[in-house]
């Protein structure tokens, strides 16, 4: 998108969008995560098989599962680890969910300020992180997606109208195979 497409498309009153940058930026300094798109957590007993957790996952449409010893978080278990571990590594899906989770994540609380949870994102590559109360029992997940949408929420006027169609270049060639 050139520089005229992007006036046209966000206006071109620059002051405007400065404010709204602004506002943006002040809302994510004080925010907490407790406000940004919790999904519940969907769980599984560490006694589970990898199977079991990924018919979960595939049921419920959703990127990862946390794993549970009672109602403590143990683990979770996500997309990732499928392909990294389970496809790429050949192991068993009859085998435990301990085999192919990850151990003690990164976890946050709901009074945590947002800017923990994105700075947990970007310097551990986590597209999801739990959310625990302080016994760490799971409250739910909060993923990409959910920070995207609370993003937009806060600049809904500038999405909203976006033309309906950006103009791209791509390559001429098919990308892949």
């Amino acid at each position: 998108m050139g520089a005229s497409e992007f006036e046209e498309a966000y206006g071109a009153d620059e002051s405007q969008r400065n404010r709204d940058a602004q506002r943006l930026g002040e809302s994510i300094l004080r925010e907490k995560c407790g406000g940004v798109g919790i999904h519940d957590a969907l769980t599984v007993p560490h006694t589970a098989t990898i199977r079991e957790a990924i018919d979960v996952m595939v049921q419920n449409r959703v990127g990862c599962v946390l794993v549970v010893d009672g109602k403590t978080l143990v683990g979770i278990f996500t997309e990732r680890d499928v392909m990294t571990r389970v496809v790429h590594n050949g192991i068993a899906q009859d085998r435990p969910i301990t085999d192919a989770m990850t151990p003690d994540p990164a976890v946050l609380g709901p009074n945590d300020p947002l800017v923990f949870l994105l700075n947990r994102m970007v310097d551990g590559g986590f597209r999801h992180v739990p959310i625990v109360d302080l016994q760490s029992h799971p409250l739910g997940v909060i993923s990409v997606r959910g920070v995207v949408e609370w993003v937009v929420s806060h600049v809904r006027r500038a999405v909203l109208n976006l033309p309906p169609r950006v103009r791209e270049s791509y390559p001429p060639q098919r990308e892949g195979g």
